[in-house]
């Protein structure tokens, strides 16, 4: 799959919205978006993008945006310009569960400044819940620095890039014998950062990184967050 700009690339779903249930699927796949793709073009081993739904008729309430991804597994490399994940890149529901997940020995490469992972790569939400997930032997990395007014972006995680959620719970994850590189200044074998500092509520129990190789740019301050 090779999305052009402004191109949404999902090895199983490019965009949806709703309510959407993604059970037992499979992707072996190699997954692009431009290099330039812009802020509209995320990536997924699974499913690339949820938005969130505006109607004035209130045909679908924001309640009701819930995603459920179960025993999915990505094998394929993903290469991307805009948020990516191994099996989720870009979600903003109100609701995100995903559980027995997994995401192995693939090369996810960011091209451009994005937030990157290799479950999900960037969660908005009221609340997320990640458990029973692996990472396993993946090469997660920034090919090229990006500088907006003299900061680098990326959040890199080895479960979740970069978040946007009020209640966060990762359970019983597993990341190991993986690269998890960023040239921002976050990255973590877990989590790799919080967009606004706005938790009311985040638990992590039960997690295990175990021989990964964890970098961010030491050019700027940061740090290894949620490594373990």
């Amino acid at each position: 799959i090779d999305g052009k700009q402004n191109a949404t690339s999902g090895g199983i779903i490019a965009e949806a919205v709703g309510t959407i249930n993604i059970d037992s699927c499979i992707n072996k796949g190699e997954i692009k978006t431009d290099k330039n793709a812009g802020p509209n073009s995320p990536a997924g081993g699974i499913i690339a993008d949820f938005v969130r739904y505006v109607d004035n008729n209130n045909s679908i309430r924001f309640e009701d945006e819930i995603l459920n991804v179960i025993n999915c597994t990505n094998e394929g490399n993903i290469q991307a310009g805009n948020h990516f994940g191994g099996i989720a890149g870009c979600i903003d529901a109100n609701s995100i569960y995903i559980d027995n997940c997994k995401c192995l020995t693939c090369t996810l490469e960011e091209t451009n400044q994005a937030d990157k992972a290799g479950i999900i790569g960037n969660a908005r939400a009221n609340r997320m819940v990640a458990t029973n997930c692996i990472v396993d032997n993946i090469n997660l990395f920034t090919s090229e620095e990006v500088e907006n007014g003299g900061r680098t972006y990326g959040k890199t995680g080895g479960i979740i890039g970069g978040l946007d959620v009020k209640d966060v719970s990762v359970n019983n994850c597993k990341v190991s014998n993986s690269t998890i590189e960023t040239l921002c200044n976050n990255a973590g074998g877990i989590i790799g950062g919080d967009v606004y500092n706005d938790y009311d509520k985040l638990v992590i129990e039960n997690c295990l990184v175990e021989k990964c190789d964890i970098t961010n740019n030491n050019k700027v301050q940061g740090s290894c967050y949620y490594s373990a």
